[in-house]
């Protein structure tokens, strides 16, 4: 039978005080890095939240002007379309 001696309880003591602050520090690097994981999501969402407005907000003011030129290019057809017919009808009838 094997007696434990009052060093290999120490020696077993020390082992076991390292390996628990070792995994102490580990858990403290650990919170650490999520703590910069948590301010880095936060400033990419609120980036990410900015540009979201800042796009609604161009596409409020570019829609009208698309519509308008839009509008504005069907005008300019329509009388090139009336030439375009307008001719034709003359080169047929004349």
């Amino acid at each position: 039978m094997m007696h434990t001696t009052r060093a290999d309880t120490s020696e077993r003591r020390f082992e076991i005080q390292c390996k628990l602050e070792a995994e102490i520090a580990s858990l403290e690097a650990l919170k650490e890095a999520e703590e910069r994981s948590r301010k880095l999501t936060n400033n990419v969402v609120g980036i990410l939240s900015s540009l979201e407005q800042r796009l609604a907000t161009l596409r409020r003011t570019i829609l009208p002007v698309y519509n308008e030129t839009g509008n504005l290019q069907a005008q300019q057809q329509n009388p090139s379309q009336q030439i375009i017919y307008t001719l034709a009808y003359l080169v047929h009838n004349l």
